[in-house]
């Protein structure tokens, strides 16, 4: 009965050790890594910093956020698209499935546990997606090939194992559905988010709405314009 009770507490405090480093050491020291080589070189090259038509729209103000802060407002694209795919929302059975899209946990480091939770609880995010939460957020242990493989290239290559951090979604969704008139009150966050950093950074951003959008989404994004002096938005 010893045996086995020192037995459980050894794999116990190996598991807590394991998420404890990678929760507070190895993955901030990763994230920053990478960022820190991404923001050495022009976005206009393939980066994790450019905007892409798929980024959730939360993702865009993390990407402006992260530039604005590192000097980086010259190689910002004025121009940002804004269509269904890029709304956290429900999937639907009605709807059309998300299609291949690049998806990275690296800006996620950004949301708070309790937003990054909030936001997998009342959204219809991937497998993938909670997947990476688990892993790169809070620092749970699995594929422990990829925390080497990191490594390896940190000591040995000097650069970020970016295929353990940037991946292929397939859309396999899993959606739990709490609150369904959550999607909105995010969507509506981060727009005011991202008008309010042109405001603060007195930058211009023509904001190009698809009219797929919600029409209340439309309407909010032509008031804003009505009331900035940073932010055009036109409809596509």
């Amino acid at each position: 009965m010893k045996n086995k009770a020192v037995k459980i507490f050894l794999l116990l405090f190996f598991f807590g050790s394991f998420f404890t480093f990678n929760k507070f050491i190895f993955f901030p020291a990763v994230y920053q890594k990478l960022l820190d080589h991404e923001s050495n070189k022009p976005i206009a090259t393939s980066s994790l910093l450019r905007l892409s038509e798929n980024d959730r729209i939360g993702d865009i103000y993390h990407k402006l956020d992260f530039m604005f802060q590192n000097n980086l407002k010259s190689q910002i694209d004025q121009h940002i698209n804004i269509s269904w795919s890029n709304f956290y929302k429900f999937q639907d059975s009605n709807d059309e499935k998300l299609g291949s899209r690049y998806m990275s946990w690296v800006f996620y480091s950004n949301y708070s546990s309790l937003e990054a939770i909030d936001i997998l609880l009342n959204n219809g995010l991937t497998s993938l997606e909670i997947l990476s939460f688990l892993k790169y957020k809070l620092g749970f242990p699995f594929f422990i090939k990829d925390e080497l493989n990191i490594l390896w290239d940190l000591f040995v290559n000097k650069e970020v194992f970016k295929n353990t951090l940037l991946k292929t979604d397939h859309g396999s969704t899993i959606s739990l559905r709490l609150n369904k008139a959550k999607f909105r009150d995010m969507n509506q966050k981060y727009l005011l988010l991202i008008v309010d950093m042109a405001e603060r950074e007195m930058f211009s951003i023509h904001l190009r709405v698809s009219l797929t959008a919600p029409l209340w989404f439309r309407q909010l994004s032509a008031s804003l314009s009505e009331t900035s002096s940073y932010v055009e938005v036109s409809f596509i």
